[in-house]
């Protein structure tokens, strides 16, 4: 994919895009490919459950210091945003992967991308397989149909992206995936009685 051809779907992504304040680039040992997501080209205010909302605080903290945690254990963890449970996204400084950290769950780590650019072609790929859902039948509330061949595609692109996704189990995609599959089967159940 090109460079325009990427920014514009990336672009299209949430309602808007957010950059983090340009006088806090030193703050934290970022990879250049994290620096260039959070200073320039900017996140979606919000993907699917996924929000970047904190890139609009006036200071970007670590996880140990959102959460007040009193464990320096978590300052590796830059927070720039949450998801549907209120789990902290953040960037790992030490590997520079996305994550986001499941608070019901003593903060584990759940694995979404290597690092953000790889994010970033992977939420476009989901975003498109999202996209080409469609109704099982008219009076059907929501958009879940799609097929076994689609599905299948959207692995193999997923793991071109970015292998780890599938490597490390409980990914966010490899939850993400299943739960659309899910939906999906239930809705055909239904239908099927």
């Amino acid at each position: 994919m090109k460079s325009e051809e990427f920014l514009k779907k990336w672009k299209s992504l949430g309602s808007e895009h957010l950059v983090a304040e340009p006088n806090l680039q030193s703050s934290f040992d970022l990879g250049s490919v994290a620096f260039d997501f959070l200073f320039i080209i900017g996140m979606p205010s919000e993907f699917q459950e996924l929000n970047f909302d904190y890139l609009q605080e006036k200071k970007l903290v670590t996880v140990n210091q959102m959460w007040e945690l009193n464990d320096s254990d978590y300052d590796k963890y830059l927070a720039i945003g949450f998801n549907g449970a209120g789990d902290p996204i953040a960037i790992n400084l030490e590997t520079q992967e996305m994550l986001y950290l499941n608070h019901d769950n003593y903060f584990k780590e759940v694995f979404i991308n290597s690092d953000l650019k790889k994010f970033a072609f992977s939420a476009i790929r989901i975003n498109s397989f999202f996209d080409s859902f469609n109704k099982l039948f008219t009076d059907s509330l929501f958009n879940t149909e799609f097929s076994d061949e689609e599905f299948n595609k959207v692995l193999e692109d997923l793991k071109l992206i970015d292998s780890k996704v599938f490597e490390i189990p409980g990914s966010h995609w490899q939850n993400t995936l299943e739960t659309y599959k899910w939906e999906r089967d239930e809705e055909r159940k239904k239908y099927n009685r």
